[in-house]
């Protein structure tokens, strides 16, 4: 009777249910199924400790932003949530975020020194560090090899000038080649304005203060404009859209012979490409231009609505994005 009564109490027994950790996210295509794969391996190895991520893809940085910024006004949203690197005084600003610092401060073992001084100084605000920083990039010039040494070209260009001379001897309008392409994003203005040593606005670039106003028509801003329009007048420059993806899928195409875009794209553009492809720093108006690219990409924030053990569960999270194996394997696959 006694062996009876135990089997019963084991079959209606309530099945194990793990937290559910709602983590919203930009990343499309491949970057998107190797964020998966990470968050797997967290769930895997956590799911004794009750906790499982749950992403969700929401869209462009921008889409993702504002569906954010909705969903707080519903006093709803995700547990966890990616922001591009501009959107940082945003967050802050909201109120609704946890800052990580203040789970830094009670755990020693957290792996502060995996993140690079520079990187970790960019995320702060008044010394205090809001979010993770997660993936991290900068601009970079891709070239077709083939395609230069049929051209009887020997380097990447350096200068702007370069750039668009290098571009008309690359385009062929008969078959519809062009010379270089970028999505047109608000990023490639501030980095071709940052290697100028311009910044995008005043107070350093919001770093001494608030900025007040935006220095768009700077000389260094209207000269790259000037020579970006130039090449789309005379069909050097391939125009595909604001999106990412179509510049790299242009470039992959053998339609364009350059492309401007994310050092996070590299392990994926060189495997695909069916020709030799090379880097470069993005050129400068001038060579002797001091200035260099801003750290961009993204970071990972812990939002304040849900209960506090949720945010515990959610710092764990953070803490393994930010281990030596999760970056690891993050940084030999973009």
């Amino acid at each position: 009777m006694k062996t009876l009564i135990l089997l019963i109490a084991f079959v209606t027994a309530p099945a194990f249910s793990a937290t559910k950790l709602q983590f919203w996210h930009s990343m499309s295509g491949e970057k998107g199924k190797l964020l998966q794969g990470i968050v797997n391996d967290f769930n895997a190895k956590n799911a004794a400790a009750g906790v499982e991520v749950v992403p969700q893809f929401v869209g462009t940085y921008e889409e993702g932003l504002n569906k954010l910024r909705t969903s707080l006004l519903a006093k709803k949203g995700p547990h966890i949530v990616q922001i591009t690197d501009i959107g940082t005084q945003v967050m802050v600003d909201s109120g609704a975020v946890a800052p990580l610092a203040d789970f830094i401060a009670a755990d020693a073992e957290f792996p502060m020194k995996e993140i690079l001084a520079p990187i970790r100084r960019y995320y702060e605000i008044g010394g205090k560090l809001y979010s993770l920083p997660f993936a991290t990039s900068n601009p970079i010039l891709y070239y077709n090899v083939d395609a230069y040494q049929r051209a009887g070209l020997k380097r990447p260009p350096e200068t702007f000038a370069e750039l668009e001379s290098y571009s008309k001897i690359l385009s062929d309008k008969s078959s519809k080649v062009t010379g270089v392409t970028w999505p047109l994003h608000s990023w490639f203005f501030e980095q071709f304005l940052a290697v100028q040593g311009k910044p995008l606005v005043n107070q350093d670039n919001g770093r001494k203060g608030r900025a007040t106003d935006a220095l768009y028509t700077s000389t260094e801003g209207v000269e790259f404009v000037a020579m970006w329009a130039r090449m789309v007048k005379d069909g050097s420059f391939a125009n595909v859209g604001r999106g990412w993806e179509p510049a790299e899928q242009n470039f992959l195409a053998g339609r364009s012979t350059m492309l401007v875009t994310s050092t996070s794209d590299v392990f994926e553009v060189v495997k695909k490409a069916k020709f030799r492809v090379m880097t470069a720093p993005i050129p400068k108006r001038f060579r002797e231009n001091t200035g260099g690219t801003i750290i961009g990409g993204n970071s990972l924030w812990i939002l304040n609505h849900t209960p506090e053990a949720e945010q515990k569960m959610a710092y764990l999270f953070l803490k393994y994005m930010a281990s030596k194996e999760a970056q690891r394997q993050w940084h030999t696959n973009t």
